[in-house]
């Protein structure tokens, strides 16, 4: 739990996606996907600065998929799928 703890005051108290900054230059995004989503943070952060867009989380931990779908659970257009994502340089695959 310290590790989420920390991962939470990394993205919401640091914003070190510089989400904050990226709405203040006027970026709108109208779909975010957030791979290795971890709990969730991220997603939550995003739909406050952007209301109207929509979050699709891919988290392959099931522990902390789980906590990401509840943490999720209230928001409009967000989603989370159990799935890990890898690089392939002959395709685009979700495993």
């Amino acid at each position: 739990r310290e590790q989420d703890v920390e991962i939470i005051h990394e993205v919401f108290v640091r914003d070190s996606y510089r989400l904050r900054h990226l709405a203040s230059l006027g970026f709108t995004p109208a779909t975010i996907l957030d791979i290795g989503g971890h709990i969730g943070s991220f997603a939550v952060l995003a739909k406050s600065i952007w209301p109207q867009a929509t979050i699709v989380g891919c988290e392959p931990h099931q522990e902390s998929y789980e906590l990401y779908a509840a943490n999720i659970a209230d928001l409009p257009d967000a989603s989370v799928l159990n799935v890990a994502v890898a690089y392939d340089a002959a395709r685009s695959v979700l495993l």
